[in-house]
């Protein structure tokens, strides 16, 4: 009985060891689904901006139609890579 009263210790220190590795992980976990939506977030807009520098040739006059067209399905298919 002897050796049971003093085990429990041991059971309180490796569940707390436990609990700290569970935490540390789901840490981990929610950091790394983060930065994968930042940067989705940035290709976004990066891709965004392309669009808009497109747009405003073609609304100065500074590209034709077909340009435009060409460039705009350039932009897509881009996106799909």
């Amino acid at each position: 009985m002897a050796a049971y009263g003093e085990g429990w210790l041991a059971v309180v220190i490796g569940a707390a060891l436990l609990l700290v590795l569970l935490v540390a992980i789901v840490a981990a976990a929610l950091r790394a689904r983060r930065r994968r939506h930042d940067a989705t977030a940035v290709a976004r807009c990066w891709g965004l901006i392309a669009e808009a520098l497109v747009v405003r040739q073609r609304v100065s006059g500074q590209i034709d139609a077909a340009t435009y067209q060409a460039r705009m399905n350039d932009l897509v298919a881009g996106g799909r890579r």
